[in-house]
């Protein structure tokens, strides 16, 4: 039997690990979504654009076709999943959508779980 994959969310006191149910497309601007982090945890926010691009500081380094939120980061967060609660499912229970690619100052973007998969599994 497959283990089910799931996110930690030490930090509540019910539903310390998040059910991955699904995965797939976030396609509505202000559509409710949250991340989880190792230095910031469990935070939520809404979908503020698509299609953001992200330099990095080596020459060439970019990351395109982000999801761009207002959700709140700090450096060590990149790389924890972006999800949404399964509204047809409970608080366990969590759609991924990508992972966290850079935070600033009110803003967190996400990488597409295709993008993901094409730059760091697919090579």
């Amino acid at each position: 039997m497959i283990e089910p994959a799931s996110s930690r969310n030490d930090d509540a006191d019910q539903y310390k690990e998040l059910i991955i149910i699904n995965s797939g497309l976030i396609s509505s601007h202000y559509a409710h979504i949250c991340k989880s982090g190792i230095i910031t945890h469990l935070t939520c926010g809404y979908v503020l654009g698509f299609n953001g691009i992200f330099y990095g500081i080596e020459e060439n380094e970019r990351v395109v076709e982000l999801i761009i939120t207002d959700l709140y980061g700090l450096l060590g967060d990149a790389g924890g999943p972006v999800f949404s609660f399964d509204p047809s499912e409970n608080l366990h229970s969590v759609d991924v959508h990508g992972a966290v690619v850079t935070v600033g100052p009110g803003m967190c973007a996400a990488n597409r779980l295709i993008q993901f998969y094409l730059l760091y599994m697919a090579k």
